[in-house]
């Protein structure tokens, strides 16, 4: 019962494998494992042939896992979770390593032909906010540009433009006016060619200020009911990742 409630299942425990959705029976899989206390976790394409919601299910058990210290070795084509929630990347070809390194070594920089050619599949948006008073025409503008560019549905566009609408003008910026925190704000959007939905990174400096819960109420209950995955967290600065 421990570890189904650790993968949101202690409601289903009655229930029988055909009762369940892909993405239940897939955490189901992984609460499975986890009760043989392993010192590594497999996890072979965890999210093949789920819909996104079951996809987005699936990604925040293990994002909690990974959270928990616990070592995982994952197979994906999840680029923008690969990136977001990997300590080390393995890039294959041909059944060998062709080319290894951290998340920023991979995503950003590739040493090797083949890495770059598959990464450059991989669309990203970066924005930097450093005014109070700034353009939101513009910033529509470029992430219209970018959905364009990446070739996003019209719905994933649509959500983008929510989400940066009342995170960035409605709560972190009034923010920043109040002196709760300080920009400049970094946004860095990512898309996989292989993937239907974003995902997003945001930085920016100051005292601990969380959109999600501190944040304009409106803007809480929209933001949350539209993003698939979110994590926000205080070290050295804030840190807000969402996928949706």
């Amino acid at each position: 019962m421990e570890l189904l409630e650790r993968v949101g299942l202690a409601d289903k425990a009655q229930s029988f494998p055909e009762e369940l959705s892909g993405g239940q029976q897939q955490r189901a899989a992984i609460a499975r494992a986890l009760a043989m206390k392993p010192q590594i976790l497999l996890l072979d394409e965890p999210t093949s042939a789920l819909d996104p919601t079951n996809v987005a299910e699936v990604l925040a058990v293990i994002r909690s896992l990974a959270h928990t210290g616990m070592t995982m070795l994952i197979v994906t084509h999840e680029m923008s979770f690969v990136h977001s929630v990997s300590n080390r990347v393995f890039y294959m070809d041909e059944g060998c390593i062709y080319e290894e390194g951290t998340p920023e070594q991979i995503f950003e920089s590739p040493r090797r032909e083949k890495t770059r050619r598959f990464i450059k599949r991989l669309k990203t948006l970066e924005l930097c906010i450093s005014d109070v008073d700034v353009d939101y025409a513009q910033v529509i503008q470029e992430i219209e540009r970018f959905g364009a560019d990446a070739v996003l549905s019209r719905e994933v566009l649509h959500h983008l433009m929510i989400v940066i609408e009342e995170l960035v003008f409605q709560s972190i910026v009034p923010a920043v006016r109040e002196g709760k925190c300080n920009l400049p704000l970094a946004i860095k959007i990512e898309h996989a060619e292989m993937e239907e939905g974003v995902s997003m990174r945001m930085t920016w400096a100051g005292e601990s200020f969380d959109p999600l819960t501190q944040g304009n109420e409106l803007s809480m209950i929209l933001v949350k009911k539209i993003a698939h995955t979110t994590r926000y967290r205080f070290e050295d600065g804030n840190e807000l990742l969402l996928s949706m």
